[in-house]
C-alpha cells in the first residue's frame, strides 16, 4: 500500500489551481468563487462557468481530457428554493483536473484544450 503525504497532495492542487487559473483568468462568463485559494484550502478540481457544460465536457472527453460532472443532479429532497439556487452551477460549472497526479505540462494540456474550445 502506497503512503500519501497530505502537505504534498494539498500543496501540488494549489499549484495547479493556481497554475489554471492564470491560464483561464477572464475566460468564464463568471469568475471562480475564489481568485486565489485561502490559506488551508485543498481543491478537489478548477471551477468553471461556461455557457455550454454539457457540449464542453463531451468534447474535452474526445479529445482526451476527462471533466467531471458532479453537479448534473439535484436531489429530490433538496428545498426549492435552494435547488432553484444551485440550478445554475447545475447548468454551467464544469469541474476541470488538478489533482496532485497532474504536471504543470498536463494541466497546460487541460487548458489548451478549454482555450481551444472556448
Amino acid at each position: 500500500m502506497r503512503v500519501v503525504d497530505p502537505e504534498t497532495v494539498v500543496l501540488k492542487r494549489r499549484q495547479n489551481y493556481a497554475h489554471l487559473a492564470g491560464r483561464l483568468r477572464g475566460l468564464a462568463f463568471t469568475p471562480p468563487p475564489f481568485d486565489t485559494l485561502p490559506d488551508g484550502v485543498c481543491p478537489l478540481f478548477y471551477p468553471l462557468f461556461v455557457e455550454k457544460k454539457v457540449e464542453l465536457h463531451e468534447e474535452m472527453a474526445r479529445r482526451g481530457v476527462q471533466t467531471i460532472n458532479l453537479w448534473r443532479d439535484g436531489h429530490p429532497a433538496c428545498p426549492p428554493d435552494l435547488a432553484a439556487e444551485a440550478s445554475r452551477w447545475r447548468e454551467h460549472l464544469i469541474e476541470l483536473p488538478i489533482h496532485q497526479g497532474l504536471s504543470l505540462e498536463e494541466v497546460d494540456r487541460v487548458a489548451d484544450t478549454v482555450l481551444s474550445l472556448l
